[in-house]
């Protein structure tokens, strides 16, 4: 399940359970016909996967939709092993935090300083 959350300036997706391959190409496209430049926040926390098929197309089109629109995306919840992967494939366009509020504050301080 995915679940849109708006937040002012910053827009909150949560995905929550299992999440193929179809889920991905779903959330990619919405992303980019209703969320191109702006605030995105990934809550990752509670999303189970149902096979590593999964994970390597949901990493790279978040990160098609981090550089797309040019701010990248904040992650909530990544495990060790997803950050390790990020890392070792060197995408870019992450900014990876332990919950909701910091990733949500972060990009508020963003517009601030910014």
């Amino acid at each position: 399940m995915i679940i849109h959350k708006d937040f002012g300036i910053v827009k909150l997706i949560e995905i929550k359970g299992s999440f193929g391959v179809e889920d991905a190409f779903q959330l990619r496209k919405t992303c980019l016909n209703q969320y191109q430049n702006e605030k995105l926040v990934f809550n990752l926390a509670e999303m189970s996967f149902v096979g590593s098929s999964g994970l390597l197309p949901l990493l790279k089109d978040l990160q098609s939709i981090a550089l797309a629109g040019g701010l990248g995306v904040h992650l909530v919840g990544v495990l060790n092993e997803v950050k390790r992967l990020i890392h070792g494939l060197d995408m870019k366009g992450f900014k990876t935090f332990d919950d909701v509020h910091d990733a949500i504050v972060s990009w508020n301080q963003f517009d601030v300083a910014g």
